[in-house]
């Protein structure tokens, strides 16, 4: 379902001046993604938070849900490669460093 929103909103919306409709897209399928989050359907969300990811790539909140989502999967490598990048674009963020250091830890006991 996340796929053939993106499908559409591509499809439809890609003049410049359609960017508001895409962003807003975006927000959509980051909110489904937190539903799906909520419902403990770890798969979709994580379709979701990529998709939305791709809609609105300088939203971090979407990539923190991703790297959570990666986590709660035990997929902890994707995990830790997520906040990597996002402490390379906001090196100072110590929310972000304390996520990193605990789950390297993890990794790496």
């Amino acid at each position: 379902m996340v796929r053939m929103v993106l499908f559409r909103l591509r499809k439809n919306f890609c003049e410049p001046q359609q960017r508001q409709v895409i962003i807003c897209g975006g927000r959509h399928i980051l909110r489904l993604g937190e539903t799906y989050e909520l419902a403990g359907d770890w798969g979709q969300a994580i379709e979701a938070f990529s998709m939305a990811i791709e809609l609105l790539p300088g939203n971090i909140e979407c990539r923190i849900d991703l790297a959570r989502a990666y986590q709660e999967t035990g997929q902890l490598d994707d995990a830790l490669r997520e906040y990597q990048s996002l402490l390379e674009t906001y090196p100072d963020n110590e929310e972000l460093r304390a996520r990193y250091n605990d789950l390297w830890m993890q990794l790496h006991k």
